[in-house]
Order: structure tokens, then C-alpha cells, then sequence
């Protein structure tokens, strides 16, 4: 069930990106791959970005799409590149933001669809909390609405 949300919201998202038309149209990715995400630049392999094939940064550099460039050829992601860094370094080598950074990269990390990277942060507090606290809100569908009349005023 999750695959394949995941899946349809790749789809979803890449559709802003014009497909290669045929097997001679394949795009060709050098073995180290300039970014500019958001006018940040990174650096990394190739098959760093492909590391989870169901992610979305897989599918953009598979070859099926093409990826737009910035004035000096580096490949151009138009999302804010302040927590891509910490992306990479958990495709790099499993390495985890710090702690108040949680929030942010687990966006990011929904943005780009990678589940392995969603699954691990989930686990990791601040989100491990509001996972517990949305379970509990969850079993007691009634809580918010008694903690509204709780705080109302009474006349």
C-alpha cells in the first residue's frame, strides 16, 4: 500500500520533467553529478542518487527524463537545498541529521519519496512523539473536540 502511494506521488512529481522519447533518447548522467538545488551546489556520484530505486532522485537520474541545467550545467532540483545536504549524507552512508534538523529533512524526505529515510526518521524524536501523540488522537477521535469545549470560556 505504501509502494505504491509512494509510486503515484513519484509519477505525480515527475511529470514536471519532459520524458525521453525513445531508446536512442536515453540521457546519459556523468559518473559525478553537479546539483544546484535551490542555488546550493552539491556534489556527489551518480549512483548516490540512485542508491533507492523507487526514490525519486533514482527515476530522475535513470536516463528517462531529462533534468534541467543551470547557467554552468549543473543539474537543476527547483526545491529549497538548505536540508539536501543531509539527504545526501544519509544516501551516502546512513547518516542521520541532527536533531533539529528531523522535521525539516523528513520533508525533504517525503519530497523525494525516500522511504527508507522516512521510516528511519520516524523512529528518531521530535517525530517519534507526534507519531505516539497522533496514535493516541487516533484511538480517541473525540479528544480535540473535549479539549476545545475544556478551554472555552464560560460566560
Amino acid at each position: 500500500m505504501i509502494k505504491k502511494y509512494r509510486k503515484r506521488k513519484i509519477i505525480r512529481q515527475l511529470m514536471i520533467f519532459p520524458q525521453a522519447e525513445g531508446w536512442d533518447d536515453v540521457v546519459k548522467f556523468p559518473e559525478v553529478v553537479s546539483l544546484n538545488v535551490g542555488g546550493m551546489y552539491y556534489t556527489t556520484r551518480l549512483s548516490t542518487l540512485r542508491r533507492f530505486e523507487d526514490s525519486m532522485l533514482a527515476v530522475m537520474f535513470s536516463g528517462r527524463h531529462r533534468i534541467p541545467k543551470d547557467t554552468e550545467g549543473r543539474y537543476f532540483i527547483d526545491r529549497d537545498g538548505k536540508y539536501f545536504g543531509d539527504v545526501l549524507n544519509f544516501l551516502r552512508n546512513g547518516d542521520l541529521p541532527p536533531r533539529e534538523h528531523v522535521r525539516a529533512v523528513y520533508r525533504e524526505a517525503q519530497y523525494y519519496s525516500l522511504g527508507p529515510l522516512q521510516d528511519t526518521l520516524e523512529e528518531v524524536q521530535p517525530l517519534a512523539g507526534e507519531k505516539v501523540r497522533q496514535a493516541f488522537l487516533d484511538l480517541m477521535p473525540y479528544y480535540k473536540d473535549a479539549l476545545t469545549i475544556a478551554s472555552a470560556p464560560v460566560c
